[in-house]
């Protein structure tokens, strides 16, 4: 969601006369898009803002702006820390930045969304991308959560669940199409909570499809209390719904799902995933899954071991439980140290990517249709791009292969990450 914000105030910024620049020493304005899920991503964007202070003292005519979740959590108090900050804007009231710079900012003036300067939920609504996205991009279906999980603070900073119209979607799927865009990434933080009067979200799925030069359709993230059998169909009924749902799961134990304020039991998660692999067998599946929560023992951990063994998931997401001031978890009492939550997370990792290693491996021989998104990071001469199932796929430089195109590979080898093929 970052990235995609980021990519609508890069646009409104363009429309308005500013030209991107390589170097920050040249910059007249540097913005940081901020993310308040973890800490280690705090500290990190504070490390950089810091950076920046150093070279608007030398430049004192250059703007810096932080916007985003950490800039909303923080407020104020982040002048004590770094005074050379100009803006201070959360997620939505960010997208009023062009207009503050070029309607009267005073050097001095800090703009800052808070509720105690009455809060402001200002999106653009019916945004039209202009600036080139390349053959894939994310659209934003909805903002905000109300599901409240007790480690998460993404209610606080980004407020309620708002769905976007049908028709602003759908504007802004064609405007990308009509750019060259092939693939569409629908983004909520719970996209399966989305409604528009009689719309749910797997009839926005089935319209989104009907879209011309729309070849791919992603959509991040799905809540396990809320997946359906209705979605699962319209998955394996509509071609350019790629098999692929990401579904955090979190834990395998019922104790901490209660206590993470999951709304389902592991139970219902795994009767979920049966359902949606006997309606779409060909599932690529990926999580969520977090190490840690407070009070969590070692049994509770070994059911999450135990859980990922069972479903066999393609890809996980692990991370050890960040505190979030604010949230209804800090309040719990806890004894883990950050000495077992590391050891935890890496027999975690260890666990996982064997079976990733051996779920690959089960895709060497076979055809699989890769989307070519770019040239290897690793070596220069090669491509890359994804399957359907969201795994990425590593293609040597053939003949006739370009950015954008479609293409059949036979996978040779894979690894727990990474698939390697050759272009049939």
């Amino acid at each position: 969601m970052n990235e995609y914000d980021s990519e609508l105030l890069t646009d409104q910024l363009l429309s308005a006369g500013w030209q991107r620049i390589k170097h920050p020493d040249d910059a007249d304005l540097i913005i940081y898009n901020t993310c308040s899920v973890r800490e280690k991503a705090e500290a990190r964007v504070l490390a950089h803002i810091m950076e920046s202070a150093a070279l608007k003292r030398q430049n004192p005519d250059m703007k810096l702006a932080v916007i985003g979740c950490m800039a909303e959590r923080v407020g104020k108090n982040l002048l004590e820390f770094c005074p050379q900050v100009d803006f201070i804007l959360g997620p939505d009231f960010a997208f009023r930045l062009p207009e503050l710079i070029n309607n009267g900012f005073k050097n001095g003036a800090v703009f800052i969304a808070s509720e105690e300067n009455e809060f402001l939920i200002i999106t653009p609504e019916s945004a039209s991308p202009t600036a080139p996205r390349g053959i894939s991009a994310f659209v934003a279906i909805s903002r905000g959560c109300e599901n409240y999980c007790s480690y998460c603070i993404v209610p606080y900073v980004r407020g309620p669940l708002r769905n976007r119209k049908v028709s602003d979607i759908l504007n802004e799927v064609h405007q990308l199409a009509s750019n060259g865009v092939k693939e569409i990434t629908l983004l909520g933080q719970n996209v399966n909570s989305y409604s528009d009067g009689n719309i749910d979200f797997a009839d926005l799925l089935a319209l989104v499809s009907e879209i011309d030069r729309i070849v791919r359709i992603r959509f991040t993230t799905s809540h396990p209390k809320d997946v359906s059998e209705k979605l699962f169909r319209t998955m394996a009924d509509t071609p350019q719904v790629c098999e692929n749902l990401h579904l955090p799961m979190q834990s395998g134990s019922d104790r901490i799902l209660k206590l993470m304020n999951r709304g389902y039991n592991f139970g219902q998660y795994r009767d979920s995933i049966d359902i949606a692999r006997k309606i779409i067998p060909e599932l690529c599946l990926t999580t969520d899954l977090i190490v840690g929560f407070p009070t969590e023992t070692e049994d509770d951990f070994q059911k999450t071991l135990d859980a990922i063994t069972e479903i066999e998931f393609d890809a996980a997401f692990m991370f050890r439980y960040s505190n979030r001031p604010g949230t209804a978890a800090e309040k719990i009492e806890d004894s883990l140290t950050d000495q077992i939550r590391i050891e935890r997370l890496n027999r975690l990792i260890d666990h996982q990517q064997r079976l990733a290693k051996k779920n690959n491996q089960r895709l060497v021989g076979k055809q699989v249709e890769v989307l070519v998104d770019g040239v290897s990071k690793r070596n220069k001469s090669e491509f890359k791009g994804k399957d359907r199932g969201g795994r990425t796929v590593i293609l040597p430089d053939s003949y006739g292969i370009a950015i954008g195109d479609i293409i059949n590979v036979r996978i040779t080898k894979a690894d727990s990450w990474t698939l390697f093929g050759d272009n049939l």
